[in-house]
């Protein structure tokens, strides 16, 4: 499998940019979708997903991509969480809107 997207020697898939971007908007359409529960995708939208990429000619298995989906998650909350300590912005639960 060497050489192909989505291989590696370690375990861990690899993602050239092109890929992540292509993820992300995929991401968009599948919470537009209204096919997430709580945040979280649904279970079968990874399999999809990986089909979305083998169409594409990548090929990535299921947990590579459950693996880049919480990373990617974790990536935008560390993020956002930079983006209000830098701006002194915080979040008004009792009137939801930005403080």
């Amino acid at each position: 499998m060497a050489g192909k997207v989505g291989s590696s020697r370690q375990g861990r898939a690899q993602f050239p940019m092109e890929r992540e971007l292509e993820f992300a908007e995929y991401l968009v359409e599948i919470k537009r979708d209204n096919r997430m529960n709580k945040g979280n995708l649904k279970s079968e939208v990874f399999p999809a997903v990986v089909d979305k990429f083998a169409k594409n000619g990548c090929h990535f298995d299921p947990n590579q991509i459950k693996t880049k989906y919480y990373a990617l998650k974790h990536l935008t909350q560390e993020y956002n969480r930079m983006r209000l300590r830098v701006t002194g912005a915080g979040w008004d639960p009792l009137f939801q809107t930005v403080t």
